[in-house]
Protein backbone atom coordinates (compact mmCIF):
# COMPACT_ATOMS: atom_id res chain seq x y z
CA UNK A 1 0.00 0.00 0.00
CA UNK A 2 1.50 3.10 -0.91
CA UNK A 3 1.53 6.12 1.51
CA UNK A 4 -0.94 8.68 1.71
CA UNK A 5 -0.05 12.11 0.48
CA UNK A 6 -1.65 14.96 3.64
CA UNK A 7 -1.18 17.57 0.52
CA UNK A 8 -3.58 16.06 -1.86
CA UNK A 9 -7.11 16.82 -1.85
CA UNK A 10 -9.64 14.97 0.30
CA UNK A 11 -10.33 12.43 -2.85
CA UNK A 12 -6.97 10.15 -2.71
CA UNK A 13 -8.35 9.67 1.43
CA UNK A 14 -11.25 7.88 -0.06
CA UNK A 15 -9.57 4.26 -0.74
CA UNK A 16 -7.83 4.62 3.35
CA UNK A 17 -11.50 5.71 4.62
CA UNK A 18 -13.49 2.79 2.76
CA UNK A 19 -10.76 0.32 4.79
CA UNK A 20 -11.32 2.15 7.62
CA UNK A 21 -14.97 1.58 7.86
CA UNK A 22 -14.94 -2.41 6.32
CA UNK A 23 -12.41 -2.93 9.11
CA UNK A 24 -14.72 -1.87 11.27
CA UNK A 25 -18.05 -3.93 10.08
CA UNK A 26 -15.91 -7.26 9.46
CA UNK A 27 -14.30 -6.74 13.30
CA UNK A 28 -16.40 -4.36 15.00
CA UNK A 29 -13.56 -3.44 17.47
CA UNK A 30 -12.61 -0.17 15.49
CA UNK A 31 -11.65 2.09 18.14
CA UNK A 32 -9.46 5.27 16.60
CA UNK A 33 -11.23 6.60 13.52
CA UNK A 34 -9.09 8.33 10.96
CA UNK A 35 -10.29 11.77 9.33
CA UNK A 36 -9.36 15.10 7.53
CA UNK A 37 -10.38 17.77 10.10
CA UNK A 38 -13.32 19.58 8.70
CA UNK A 39 -13.50 23.32 8.96
CA UNK A 40 -16.67 25.86 9.14
CA UNK A 41 -16.09 29.71 8.95
CA UNK A 42 -18.57 31.63 10.55
CA UNK A 43 -18.48 35.48 11.26
CA UNK A 44 -19.72 36.56 15.45
CA UNK A 45 -23.39 38.23 14.89
CA UNK A 46 -24.29 40.40 17.35
CA UNK A 47 -27.51 38.20 18.40
CA UNK A 48 -24.42 35.99 19.48
CA UNK A 49 -23.88 38.16 22.17
CA UNK A 50 -24.88 38.48 25.50
CA UNK A 51 -25.11 41.58 27.85
CA UNK A 52 -21.33 41.10 28.56
CA UNK A 53 -20.76 41.83 24.77
CA UNK A 54 -19.38 38.70 24.44
CA UNK A 55 -20.37 35.46 22.77
CA UNK A 56 -23.14 33.76 25.34
CA UNK A 57 -22.46 30.26 26.56
CA UNK A 58 -25.18 28.71 24.87
CA UNK A 59 -24.63 30.29 21.12
CA UNK A 60 -20.97 28.23 21.53
CA UNK A 61 -23.04 24.69 21.68
CA UNK A 62 -24.65 26.26 18.46
CA UNK A 63 -21.78 27.42 16.52
CA UNK A 64 -19.93 23.58 17.45
CA UNK A 65 -24.12 21.94 16.39
CA UNK A 66 -23.91 24.46 13.14
CA UNK A 67 -20.71 23.21 11.84
CA UNK A 68 -20.91 19.33 12.92
CA UNK A 69 -24.19 19.63 10.67
CA UNK A 70 -22.44 21.01 7.62
CA UNK A 71 -20.36 18.41 8.27
CA UNK A 72 -22.99 15.74 7.77
CA UNK A 73 -24.51 17.37 5.29
CA UNK A 74 -21.66 17.93 2.88
CA UNK A 75 -20.70 14.60 3.57
CA UNK A 76 -24.83 13.22 2.04
CA UNK A 77 -25.80 12.94 5.49
CA UNK A 78 -28.72 15.50 5.11
CA UNK A 79 -32.04 15.94 7.12
CA UNK A 80 -34.02 14.76 3.95
CA UNK A 81 -31.59 11.49 4.58
CA UNK A 82 -32.17 11.32 8.19
CA UNK A 83 -36.09 11.19 7.63
CA UNK A 84 -35.62 8.29 5.17
CA UNK A 85 -33.55 6.55 7.40
CA UNK A 86 -34.88 6.55 10.55
CA UNK A 87 -31.62 7.34 12.14
CA UNK A 88 -29.58 10.45 13.41
CA UNK A 89 -27.13 11.26 15.09
CA UNK A 90 -27.78 12.43 19.03
CA UNK A 91 -25.48 14.45 21.12
CA UNK A 92 -24.94 12.22 24.71
CA UNK A 93 -22.76 14.74 26.23
CA UNK A 94 -20.87 17.86 25.52
CA UNK A 95 -17.93 19.15 27.64
CA UNK A 96 -16.98 22.45 26.13
CA UNK A 97 -13.64 24.90 28.31
CA UNK A 98 -13.69 28.42 26.95
CA UNK A 99 -10.28 30.00 26.39
CA UNK A 100 -10.80 33.11 24.81
CA UNK A 101 -13.90 35.84 24.46
CA UNK A 102 -15.32 35.83 21.17
CA UNK A 103 -17.11 39.18 20.46
CA UNK A 104 -19.12 40.72 17.49
CA UNK A 105 -17.80 40.69 13.95
CA UNK A 106 -14.88 38.25 14.81
CA UNK A 107 -13.96 35.80 11.79
CA UNK A 108 -14.02 32.47 12.99
CA UNK A 109 -13.26 29.02 12.34
CA UNK A 110 -14.42 25.90 13.44
CA UNK A 111 -12.57 22.68 13.32
CA UNK A 112 -14.30 19.41 13.78
CA UNK A 113 -12.32 15.87 13.95
CA UNK A 114 -13.62 12.43 14.89
CA UNK A 115 -11.43 10.31 17.72
CA UNK A 116 -13.20 7.44 17.93
CA UNK A 117 -16.16 4.95 18.33
CA UNK A 118 -16.19 2.27 20.21
CA UNK A 119 -19.80 0.19 20.42
CA UNK A 120 -22.61 2.41 19.80
CA UNK A 121 -20.50 5.27 20.89
CA UNK A 122 -17.83 8.04 19.15
CA UNK A 123 -16.13 11.28 20.44
CA UNK A 124 -15.30 13.94 18.29
CA UNK A 125 -13.13 16.94 18.60
CA UNK A 126 -13.59 21.08 18.27
CA UNK A 127 -11.94 23.72 18.60
CA UNK A 128 -13.37 27.37 17.83
CA UNK A 129 -10.05 29.51 15.91
CA UNK A 130 -10.06 32.69 16.44
CA UNK A 131 -8.97 33.59 12.52
CA UNK A 132 -7.01 37.15 12.86
CA UNK A 133 -5.15 35.92 15.73
CA UNK A 134 -5.01 31.94 15.40
CA UNK A 135 -5.57 31.68 19.02
CA UNK A 136 -8.07 28.86 20.34
CA UNK A 137 -11.31 30.36 21.79
CA UNK A 138 -12.81 27.61 23.40
CA UNK A 139 -12.37 23.04 22.74
CA UNK A 140 -15.65 21.10 23.04
CA UNK A 141 -15.25 16.79 23.55
CA UNK A 142 -18.49 15.77 22.28
CA UNK A 143 -19.51 12.22 22.60
CA UNK A 144 -22.46 11.04 20.30
CA UNK A 145 -24.42 7.61 18.75
CA UNK A 146 -26.88 6.89 16.16
CA UNK A 147 -30.28 7.10 16.87
CA UNK A 148 -32.66 4.45 15.36
CA UNK A 149 -35.82 7.03 15.64
CA UNK A 150 -38.46 3.90 15.18
CA UNK A 151 -37.15 1.44 17.96
CA UNK A 152 -36.08 4.76 19.70
CA UNK A 153 -32.66 3.86 20.47
CA UNK A 154 -28.58 3.77 20.07
CA UNK A 155 -27.43 1.58 17.04
CA UNK A 156 -24.36 0.54 16.22
CA UNK A 157 -23.06 2.91 13.36
CA UNK A 158 -23.64 2.30 9.90
CA UNK A 159 -20.80 2.84 7.09
CA UNK A 160 -23.04 5.82 5.55
CA UNK A 161 -23.06 7.58 9.13
CA UNK A 162 -19.34 6.60 9.83
CA UNK A 163 -18.27 8.25 6.47
CA UNK A 164 -20.25 11.03 6.83
CA UNK A 165 -18.54 12.14 10.16
CA UNK A 166 -15.31 10.52 8.64
CA UNK A 167 -14.71 12.83 5.54
CA UNK A 168 -13.92 16.32 5.00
Amino acid sequence: MRPIDKTNTKKNYAPCLRLIVSTFFKENSLKLLIMNTHKFFYTIQETDLDFLGHVNNANYVKILEQARWELVTENNYSLKRIQELGQCPIILSTNIKYQKELKARDKITVETQAKSYEGKVGTLEQFIRINSTDEIACTALITYGLFDMKKRKLILPTEEWLTAITSS
